[in-house]
């Protein structure tokens, strides 16, 4: 029986998951990120093969026994070389929107909303994909994990600077295991991965806002109307007249029920009734194994995963 691997990564996890042409997992692996545009190449690499050799392990399977390698990673390409050398297995670069696409609707049309550390929004349409966002910090990442994070920040210094002792000063600060906010100004820019900082306050703040904090509700409403205007400029991108379905996903998603129940209202708003939202109920690593499947002429409509 024929054997794949596949790897899901961006700017903190790297996901590495071995299975056969029926869709059975058989090992899985995990790590740090694997965009080299957003660490280095010598992190990423080594991220994403450990990934990798931990799903082989896990598996009981030889590299040489994979027929191929599909690569959902952006920010990768100049590591591929090496990264096929060193693990001895034919590999390729995937768009990582074709893993989102499946993990949502299979093959079938409608909008993915990612809101990872950053952001951006894809409508696939046939065989064609329409997507906005995905600039990172300078000029994008609107409703992300950073944007929350820096929104966050922002609502702490001013609390700080007014001497408010507020509930999301208090719970950041506790967060980041300090007694003088003061101590962060300092920390944060001498930080290597500022990003992934902001971003690691995402699920606090929506902790925060789930227990009725008032300044962090309005930052996952900011946050979940942004992630909404995402999915209606793809949708009006693909110049589409047609109702589809909007999947959330990424960890924001994961984030908490808040986030789910404001996106689903903000996108009804924003697009009219035109979107509508679907539980996304599948990882999107799932997505990346279908995706190669479905490339390799297997009728996926019958593979049916235990998640």
């Amino acid at each position: 029986m024929k054997k794949y691997l596949v790897v899901d990564s961006g700017g903190t996890k790297s996901i590495a998951a071995v299975f056969t042409e029926t869709g059975q997992v058989l090992g899985r692996g995990l790590a740090g990120g694997g965009n080299a545009r957003l660490s280095s190449y010598k992190i990423a690499l080594g991220n994403v093969l450990k990934a990798c050799d931990m799903a082989l392990n896990e598996a009981n399977v030889f590299a040489s026994e994979i027929e191929y390698c599909n690569l959902f990673i952006p920010g990768f390409r100049e590591c591929l070389e090496e990264f096929e050398e060193i693990i001895g297995i034919k590999s390729k670069i995937m768009h990582e929107s074709d893993e989102l696409k499946f993990s949502a609707f299979k093959d079938e049309d409608g909008v993915v909303v990612l809101a990872g550390t950053g952001s951006f929004a894809t409508a696939y349409i046939g065989s064609k994909y329409y997507t906005v966002g995905g600039w990172g910090t300078l000029m994008g990442d609107e409703g992300s994990g950073y944007h929350i994070g820096v929104m966050a920040l922002k609502e702490c210094a001013k609390n700080f600077d007014d001497n408010k002792r507020t509930p999301l000063l208090a719970e950041v600060m506790k967060y980041f295991e300090i007694e003088d906010f003061s101590i962060l100004r300092r920390a944060i820019y001498l930080e290597t991965n500022q990003r992934e900082k902001a971003a690691s306050l995402s699920p606090l703040v929506c902790q925060l806002a789930a227990t009725g904090d008032e300044a962090s509700i309005k930052i996952i409403e900011e946050a979940t109307k942004e992630m909404a205007n995402l999915a209606h400029r793809a949708y009006v991108k693909s110049g589409t007249n047609r109702r589809l379905p909007v999947a959330l996903t990424g960890g924001v998603h994961k984030a908490g029920k808040i986030v789910i129940d404001l996106f689903r209202k903000k996108v009804d708003e924003i697009s009219n009734g035109q979107l509508f939202y679907i539980e996304n109920k599948l990882d999107v690593i799932y997505g990346a194994i279908l995706k190669t499947l479905f490339d390799e002429g297997v009728d996926i409509d019958k593979i049916e995963f235990e998640v």
